[in-house]
């Protein structure tokens, strides 16, 4: 008798056919009872055609073909109806290690309260060298929460944290529970970038996220890749903008603040110090948009401390002001 499947899959893939296979293929090595959905924009590529192939030999995989969206309406869309105690969303170019998922489930298993838990991952191009990519630095995987003026070591994955550096792996390393999803109202349709972060963010004020030390992943970083255009640091300080705008009352709103300014204060403070001291220009000017973006984030924060509670809890389980979506 097939075992239910404790985990769903959602694999959205747009022109895919270049990665499509090799990260099913990794996804369906898994040994957790799982189902697996790809759900596909309207691709014009041979992608439909491989996933059929491969889903004609393994009844865990479906195919689903949407409308266009943006990312966090496909990831929506597959995880619709969805009755698994945990799902997770894999894009079609990332690549599991053996016992990635094992050790995800197993984290949360062991960490009853945690709406979530995290991977390691390195980023690698399409041939599986490692590449350096700057937005993912060595705090992935080492938590910064803030204390005072300063970020400090953090061994959980609280609000705080969250709030701080976004120490977030791509979709591909994020095992959620799905009761905590379906409590933040899933992903936001109109949030078109930084989508995924702001979820995991709201799921924090549900319980403290875990890391999974032996889970890991290979983040495939390639021409094509939407994530990797320009405007991801535009995208980070958005997902902080629209976290504060879904803190559950003023206090958690205070701790949102918080961790956002300390952050960009000690970007701050480490370039404007690079830039005296070298005479260099370029990071002296960095320095000052740091100080300029904690003022901008101070102003959303004013703006939202006006707003009653009941409206704060409404926003938290569901959307958010369309203006926000976009700012």
């Amino acid at each position: 008798m097939p075992v239910d499947p404790r985990v769903l899959v959602v694999v959205p893939a747009f022109n895919a056919e270049t990665t499509i296979l090799e990260t099913l293929q990794t996804i369906l090595a898994s040994t957790v009872p799982l189902r697996c959905v790809v759900v596909d924009p309207s691709s014009t590529d041979a992608t439909p055609s491989l996933v059929a192939e491969l889903a004609r030999n393994d009844a865990r995989l479906t195919y689903a073909r949407v409308d266009l969206g943006g990312p966090g309406v496909t990831r929506r869309r597959g995880a619709e109806g969805a009755s698994e105690e945990f799902l997770i969303f894999v894009d079609a170019d990332d690549v599991w290690s053996p016992g990635c998922l094992e050790a995800l489930v197993a984290a949360l298993d062991a960490n009853a309260t945690a709406p979530l838990a995290v991977a390691r991952f390195s980023t690698v191009d399409l041939a599986g060298c490692p590449v350096e990519v700057s937005s993912y630095p060595t705090w992935v995987d080492a938590p910064q929460r803030p204390v005072r003026l300063h970020l400090e070591a953090s061994s959980v994955l609280d609000f705080a944290t969250a709030s701080s550096r976004l120490c977030f792996p791509p979709p591909a390393g994020v095992l959620v529970r799905r009761s905590a999803y379906e409590a933040v109202g899933g992903f936001d349709p109109g949030v078109e970038r930084s989508e995924d972060v702001f979820t995991w963010i709201k799921m924090t004020q549900l319980g403290s996220g875990v890391l999974a030390t032996d889970a890991h992943f290979s983040y495939r970083v390639h021409d094509a890749q939407r994530s990797q255009s320009s405007g991801r640091g535009r995208g980070a300080i958005r997902a902080r903008v629209l976290g504060l705008s879904v803190a559950r009352d003023r206090s958690l709103l205070l701790v949102s603040l918080h961790g956002a300014i300390v952050t960009y204060a000690t970007f701050a403070r480490e370039r404007i110090s690079a830039g005296l001291r070298r005479r260099d220009a370029h990071a002296l000017g960095g320095g000052l948009r740091n100080l300029a973006i904690c003022g901008y984030l101070a102003g959303w924060a004013l703006v939202w401390l006006v707003v009653p509670n009941a409206v704060r809890v409404r926003r938290f389980a569901g959307g958010i002001d369309r203006g926000l979506r976009r700012s």
